[in-house]
């Protein structure tokens, strides 16, 4: 039988989200030396490279880390509609590139979850999907502690059923990639979702999802969550790996009033929380595989804008907080986390 009991967390109150393209093993030590639990974005890594990761930053910090994983279907061998295609040469056409099929779609995740066995990560995160019971055991075997990505009560639920430890409440408010996989609804606001999951999850919650200081964190604390994850409040850190012109587009918004984010699933596949630009408004209505596919065909034209600084070819990834983004150094901004947290502790303790 799977480990269904609670587990209590004791990690840092405050964690680093694992961002595909936005985190590296260096960002990740950083965040662990600033009393936050590190996370690695590995969804998008090969074996042998992400093995070298967990490596690298077990060697540079004595404290806890987090590598998060997808749960997908490689789909090999699916091919694109042909007017998916056509639609995308013509774009590709006009700034020069060709498309070309890729050889596979993603890197395997049988074998990414081979190398978690074999590193056995303190802490292992997963979104997309669901992994099976023997999956959870085989890990926490290890000494891993499984967190588990949920947008909906049902997602919960299925997790703490296969025995995770944790479950990290993914809002509609989040950056990035939405993690639902019982469904293809976006999901719920994140302080409805936590609401709905209190009294039904006997696990402690993690609360992800637009939190952008340590003064939202606290409030969702104070109503019981274990921790809160924060991603965009750390994507224009100095040390952050985000991509210069992604990084630019994010403080010009921060400052326009009027720039709202969006759901966009014409990157990848899937649904996920960014600024628009001209390919999303280009292909809003155009055919879509779902992901991995469309993730792997449009890799080389988010690559080529990464590298010319182009960014309305960039997937522009960021959360509806991006107003509040702070344009900090990484042991600055952490510390400024932590003491709004506190504060904020410390008056709804005075208060009680």
């Amino acid at each position: 039988m799977p480990r269904t009991e609670a587990t209590a967390y004791t990690g840092p109150r405050l964690i680093q989200a694992p961002m595909v393209g936005a985190t590296d093993p260096s960002f990740v030590i950083s965040a662990c030396q600033a009393d936050l639990l590190g996370s690695l974005g590995g969804g998008a890594s090969p074996p042998e490279p992400l093995r070298q990761a967990i490596r690298t930053i077990r060697n540079g910090t004595d404290r806890p880390f987090n590598i998060n994983l997808f749960v997908i279907d490689e789909r090999i061998g699916q091919t694109p509609p042909p007017e998916e295609l056509a639609a995308l040469d013509a774009w590709y056409a006009r700034l020069g590139l060709s498309l070309d099929l890729p050889a596979s779609y993603a890197p395997s995740f049988e074998a990414q979850f081979q190398v978690l066995l074999d590193e056995a990560p303190p802490i292992a995160s997963f979104t997309f999907g669901l992994l099976a019971p023997e999956q959870v055991q085989a890990l926490q075997g290890r000494g891993s502690q499984i967190i588990g990505t949920a947008t909906s009560p049902d997602e919960a639920l299925a997790w703490q059923t296969v025995g995770a430890d944790f479950i990290c409440l993914q809002g509609l408010e989040a950056g990035g990639h939405r993690g639902p996989f019982l469904s293809d609804a976006p999901g719920r606001p994140l302080a409805e979702l936590f609401a709905a999951c209190r009294e039904l999850i006997a696990h402690p919650l993690i609360v992800a999802g637009g939190l952008m200081d340590g003064r939202a964190a606290a409030d969702y604390l104070i109503a019981g969550a274990a921790a809160a994850q924060l991603g965009s409040a750390f994507l224009c850190c100095p040390e952050a790996p985000t991509v210069p012109a992604h990084k630019q587009a994010l403080l010009e918004a921060r400052d326009a009033a009027q720039q709202q984010t969006v759901l966009i699933r014409s990157f990848s596949g899937r649904q996920a929380r960014g600024l628009p630009n001209a390919y999303t408004r280009h292909f809003e209505t155009l055919p879509v595989s779902p992901y991995p596919i469309r993730n792997a065909l449009t890799q080389p034209l988010r690559r080529w804008a990464a590298q010319h600084g182009d960014r309305e070819n960039l997937s522009l990834w960021v959360g509806q907080g991006h107003r509040a983004i702070r344009e900090r150094p990484l042991d600055e901004l952490a510390a400024e986390l932590h003491d709004e947290l506190r504060q904020a502790l410390g008056a709804a303790g005075d208060q009680a």
